[in-house]
């Protein structure tokens, strides 16, 4: 059975980020190159400007382990 829940995808996404950004003060984000953690990287830079993280002293890192098996596009895109 489904529950609906009264808050959609992107709401949720940003109370787990307050949630977060309560107990931790440096988060990392694992970046593969592709869409979905492309995505989440940038709601996380989104999240980041709108919420001010520079002054409450919050700190965001990005992790990428590069296996040396990417299609040149896709490597193209991570040094942007």
């Amino acid at each position: 059975m489904k529950v609906y829940q009264n808050e959609n995808v992107y709401e949720a996404f940003n109370h787990r980020l307050d949630y977060i950004c309560s107990y931790f003060d440096h988060l990392i984000i694992s970046f593969s190159g592709g869409k979905d953690s492309g995505l989440m990287l940038e709601l996380v830079h989104l999240y980041y400007e709108s919420h001010d993280w520079m002054k409450r002293g919050i700190e965001v890192s990005v992790f990428y382990l590069d296996y040396e098996g990417n299609y040149q596009e896709t490597k193209d895109y991570i040094e942007r």
